[in-house]
C-alpha cells in the first residue's frame, strides 16, 4: 500500500493525461497530499504503452477511492467529467470524497467503437494525437549517466546552431571567431538580447524556446525578468533541477516513450562512455574483451534512451578514418576487420539500426572508385561491410540524404555550417534493387526531393520514410509533407523525428509537430467521411500510434520476402511468316496473285506522296502524318488506281519488310 499522491504522481510520470484540464486537476490533487489516502496501484492490470492515459488515471483514482463510484461500474466506464468532479471533491473536502457524484452524462472516452462525427473530426484527431506517446526515431541525445555529453538547460538552448545562425543574420558587432571564443553564458546573453529583447521572437526556433520554458513550468517572475534582459532567475531555476529529474520532466511534457540516440564509434569521447580507450575486439568472440551481453551497464540502463550505430565514414568512403579506428581496437585495416568492428559495436550499443548521413553526392554503382588510390570504394564498403553486418544482426540501414557539409565554415564550431542540395535518388533505387533483404530507413533534407522519395517508398517494400529533417522541420513544411505522405503511403511511414541535440528541444518540437500532424490527419478523415466511410475512435488511435512510431516498429519487425528470383527470359522471337494481303492489284506479267480475299490498306499509311515522307530523328515528320488522312480520302473518293497509286502503295511501311509479290518470294 502506498499513498495516493506518490502513486498518482508515478502514473502521471509514465502516462501523460489526455487533456490539460485533467493534468492540472490531477496535479492539484497530487500536490494536496491528502492524509490517509491509499491506493493499490501495484494491483492494476498491466497496460500496453499505447493505453489511453485517461483510463490509466481513472483506474488509479478508482483504486484509491472505490467508494467514490458505484462498485458495479468498471474503471474504463468512468468519464473524464466524473474524474474531474471526484478530484474537485477530494480537494475541497477530504472527508467527503465518498459522496462525490457523477457530474455529467457518461461519455465513454475509452470506447474504440465510438463513431466520430464529421464536426468532431478535428477535435478528436488533436486529442488522440496529443495523448498518444511517441517514439523519436532519431536524435543526438544522451542520458544523464553520460555526464557532460547530455546537453540541457537554458544556455544550451540559446546557443544551439538554429539561433546562432539567426543571430549572425542580424548582429554586426562581432566576428564568428570572437563570438565562439566567449564563455557559454556570454554567448547565450548576446543571442537572447539580439533575438528576444530587441526583436520579436517570431521564428520557429525562437518560439520553440519560449514554448519549452512554458511547458516545463518556468516561473512567471523569471520569464518577466528575462523579458527585461535578465536571464539570472531562469538560470537559477534550471540550476535547482537535478539532471535525472529534468529528464523525467522533459519526457513527461513531450509525451515520448523512448528516443533513439546516435552513437559514433569513431568519436573517442563518445566511445569512452561505453568502452575504455584501450579495450580491443576479440576476434574469437566478435565482442569487446571484458564485456558480455547482459552485463549490468550504466551507459544503457535507462531504457528511454536507445542507440543507433553511426557509420558516416563508410558511406563517404573515408577509409582513413575507418582504418585508424580499426587499429585503435587491435584490428587490421581490412574489410573483414571492419565487419568485425561494426558488429562488436552494434552488440555493445544494443543498436536499433545502422545510421549514416550521406554525402551530397552519394555513390552506389558498379565501377565506383575509391577516394584515394588503394582505398575501397563506397560501393564496396556498403556491399562488403554494411550489408553483411546488417544481414547478420537483422539491423536496418538508416540514411539521411541531401546534406552538404561545411557550406558555411564559420558556423562549424556550433554545428550549423551545413547546407542542402538536391539529391540524386538513383543510387538509393539501385541499393534497394540490389539488396532486397536490406531494410532502409530514409529521410531527406530538401523539400524538393520528397515526392520522388514517396514514389520509391511505394515501389520498394524494404524502404521506410521517416520524419521531416532539419530545414524541413517547420510547421508549414511538416504539414505539406505529412499530407502528401498520407495521400501516397497511407500510414506506412513515420511522421516525425526531432533530431534533437539539446534534451529540452523535445518539448517544443513534438508539441508543434503533433498539432500539424493532427491537422493533416483530420483533413484526410474529412475526405474519408465524405466518401461514406465510418470512422471510430479506435481507428484514430491506431493511425496515431502508427504515425508516431508504430509504423517504425512494424517495419523493424516485418519479414521481407526472399531474394527476388531472376527475371524470366524474354519471349522467343516470332517465327511465323508475316500476314500478306492482296493489295494493291499485282500486274499479271511474271507474277501470280496470292489466294484469299482482297483487303483494303490501312488508311493514310501507304498512299502518301513521297515528298512528304521525310524523317526527323528516326520519326516521320508531323506534316507527313497530317497529309496521310487527306491523301487517303481523296483517293477513296476518286477511285484512282493508276501507276502513281501503285507506286506509292508498294512503298514499304517503316519498320516492316517489303511486301512479297509472289509465292516464291513469300517462301
Amino acid at each position: 500500500m502506498s499513498s495516493v499522491p506518490g502513486a498518482f504522481a508515478e502514473n502521471l510520470r509514465r502516462y501523460a493525461p489526455a487533456t490539460r484540464r485533467l493534468r492540472e486537476a490531477a496535479q492539484r490533487y497530487v500536490d494536496a497530499a491528502v492524509p490517509g489516502a491509499v491506493a493499490t496501484v501495484a494491483a492494476l492490470p498491466c497496460r500496453e504503452p499505447g493505453c489511453p492515459p485517461v483510463e490509466v488515471a481513472v483506474q488509479v483514482l478508482v483504486a484509491a477511492h472505490p467508494a467514490a463510484f458505484a462498485v458495479r461500474r468498471a474503471p474504463d466506464e468512468v468519464t473524464e467529467a466524473e474524474l474531474l468532479a471526484a478530484l474537485a471533491a477530494a480537494l475541497a473536502a477530504p472527508g467527503a470524497r465518498a459522496a462525490a457524484k457523477p457530474a455529467a452524462p457518461p461519455v465513454h472516452l475509452a470506447d474504440d467503437a465510438l463513431e466520430v462525427r464529421r464536426e468532431d473530426v478535428a477535435a478528436v484527431a488533436r486529442e488522440v494525437v496529443d495523448a498518444t506517446p511517441c517514439v523519436d526515431v532519431h536524435t543526438h541525445l544522451f542520458p544523464a549517466a553520460h555526464g557532460d555529453l547530455m546537453l540541457w538547460g537554458l544556455d544550451a538552448l540559446l546557443t544551439y546552431h538554429y539561433l546562432v545562425a539567426e543571430y549572425f543574420m542580424v548582429d554586426d558587432g562581432l566576428s564568428h571567431a570572437a563570438f565562439f571564443a566567449l564563455p557559454l553564458a556570454a554567448r547565450a546573453d548576446r543571442v537572447w538580447d539580439a533575438l528576444f529583447v530587441r526583436r520579436t521572437p517570431v521564428s520557429e526556433a525562437r518560439v520553440g524556446v519560449l514554448r519549452t520554458l512554458a511547458d516545463l513550468g518556468a516561473p512567471g517572475a523569471a520569464m518577466r525578468a528575462a523579458r527585461a534582459g535578465d536571464l539570472g532567475p531562469l538560470r537559477a531555476w534550471y540550476a535547482a533541477r537535478a539532471p535525472g529529474d529534468h529528464v523525467d520532466a522533459v519526457f513527461r511534457a513531450a509525451n515520448v516513450r523512448y528516443v533513439v540516440c546516435t552513437n559514433v564509434p569513431f568519436d573517442a569521447r563518445e566511445a569512452s562512455r561505453f568502452v575504455d580507450a584501450g579495450c580491443c575486439v576479440d576476434p574469437a568472440t566478435g565482442l569487446f574483451r571484458g564485456w558480455r551481453p547482459g552485463d549490468d551497464d550504466a551507459a544503457t540502463a535507462d531504457g528511454r534512451f536507445r542507440t543507433a550505430l553511426r557509420v558516416d565514414a563508410l558511406l563517404a568512403g573515408d577509409w582513413a578514418t575507418v582504418a585508424a579506428a580499426l587499429r585503435a581496437r587491435g584490428l587490421d585495416a581490412t574489410l573483414g576487420a571492419a565487419r568485425l568492428f561494426l558488429s562488436a559495436w552494434a552488440r555493445r550499443y544494443g543498436a536499433e539500426y545502422l545510421m549514416a548521413s550521406t554525402p551530397g553526392d552519394l555513390r552506389y554503382a558498379a565501377g565506383d572508385a575509391g577516394l584515394e588510390p588503394g582505398w575501397p570504394s563506397a560501393t564496396r564498403l556498403v556491399d562488403e561491410v554494411l550489408v553483411p553486418v546488417a544481414r547478420d544482426l537483422d539491423l536496418p540501414l538508416a540514411l539521411k540524404l541531401g546534406c552538404v557539409r561545411r557550406l558555411a565554415p564559420d558556423l562549424a564550431p556550433c554545428g550549423g555550417g551545413d547546407g542542402l542540395r538536391r539529391v540524386d535518388l538513383r543510387p538509393l533505387a539501385r541499393l534497394l534493387t540490389a539488396q532486397p533483404r536490406l531494410k532502409v530507413l530514409a529521410t531527406l533534407l530538401g523539400r524538393a526531393d520528397q515526392h520522388e522519395a514517396c514514389v520509391l517508398a511505394q515501389k520498394f517494400p524494404n524502404l521506410h520514410l521517416y520524419g521531416c529533417w532539419w530545414y524541413c522541420n517547420n510547421p508549414s513544411i511538416i504539414r505539406e509533407l505529412t499530407s502528401m505522405r498520407l495521400e501516397m503511403l497511407g500510414t506506412a511511414f513515420t511522421a516525425q523525428h526531432s533530431d534533437c541535440r539539446v534534451l529540452d528541444q523535445l518539448v517544443y518540437k513534438w508539441r508543434h509537430s503533433r498539432a500539424v500532424i493532427a491537422e493533416a490527419l483530420a483533413a484526410q478523415y474529412a475526405h474519408l467521411l465524405g466518401a461514406g466511410w465510418t470512422l471510430t475512435r479506435g481507428d484514430v488511435r491506431r493511425d496515431a500510434r502508427a504515425l508516431l512510431g508504430g509504423a517504425y516498429e512494424a517495419f523493424l519487425a516485418k519479414t521481407l520476402p526472399c531474394d527476388a528470383a531472376p527475371p524470366p527470359p524474354p519471349p522467343p522471337a516470332l517465327t511465323c511468316a508475316p500476314v500478306l494481303v492482296n493489295w494493291p492489284p499485282i500486274p499479271a506479267t511474271g507474277t501470280t496473285r496470292l489466294p484469299g480475299p482482297v483487303a483494303p490498306p490501312a488508311p493514310g499509311l501507304l498512299d502518301v506522296p513521297r515528298r512528304h515522307y521525310a524523317r526527323r530523328r528516326g520519326r516521320a515528320s508531323p506534316r507527313w502524318f497530317l497529309l496521310c488522312g487527306r491523301a487517303s480520302r481523296r483517293r477513296a473518293r476518286s477511285g484512282r488506281t493508276g501507276p502513281r497509286a501503285r507506286r506509292t502503295s508498294r512503298r514499304p511501311r517503316p519498320g516492316l519488310p517489303p511486301p512479297a509479290t509472289s509465292l516464291a518470294q513469300a517462301a
